[in-house]
């Protein structure tokens, strides 16, 4: 028993550790795009700012595929890199593991780089809303209902199912503030 709750504390420090490497690629990407937005965007250029984030957007979807990617066709390259003794339990629960939470980087680009444009533009409430959903309270709502019914595998699906829920909402979000940029004839938003 022992044996096997080493086995799944090793793959719940794995998977989360490879998240955070990916999360810094897209965090990088969200503030890269920052000042420019910023810029544009107090210059009262919305559609500048929206160029910018369409192009941070293609490029975290670039990198989000090929992350899901890599979880998807080689997972067990990736258990094998940090399961030096071959050990086969180890592998038989991080590689599922691997596959179900690669499908967050999918979306977590869409969400970070949305959080950095609405902070861009003056948009703050939406930013911390979408921060605030992705990382905190969408998880603690995953953590309290989705491993109850669906045991381990709920806990790897937490973060897929948070990412897409936020990116729903960042969607919404976005499509809102064209609008509002578009009733204000195409003044900041």
């Amino acid at each position: 028993m022992e044996k096997e709750n080493l086995r799944k504390i090793f793959t719940h420090y794995l998977i989360p550790s490879i998240a955070l490497v990916i999360s810094y690629l897209f965090t990088g990407i969200g503030q890269g795009m920052q000042p420019v937005v910023s810029l544009r965007h107090g210059q009262g250029r919305p559609e500048d700012c929206r160029t910018v984030l369409y192009l941070a957007l293609k490029i975290s979807a670039v990198l989000g595929v090929l992350s899901f990617l890599t979880g998807m066709l080689l997972p067990d390259r990736i258990t094998a890199l940090f399961n030096s003794e071959n050990n086969t339990q180890l592998a038989a629960i991080t590689i599922p593991a691997i596959r179900i939470y690669f499908f967050s980087f999918l979306l977590m680009g869409l969400n970070i780089c949305c959080a950095s444009y609405f902070q861009s533009t003056l948009q703050a409430k939406n930013a911390a809303v979408i921060s605030l959903l992705r990382g905190f309270g969408l998880v603690i709502l995953g953590v309290l209902t989705l491993p109850r019914l669906l045991g381990l595998a709920g806990i790897w699906l937490i973060s897929p199912l948070a990412e897409l829920c936020t990116a729903i909402l960042c969607l919404y979000m976005l499509y809102r503030s064209a609008i509002t940029s578009a009733e204000q004839g195409g003044a900041p938003e």
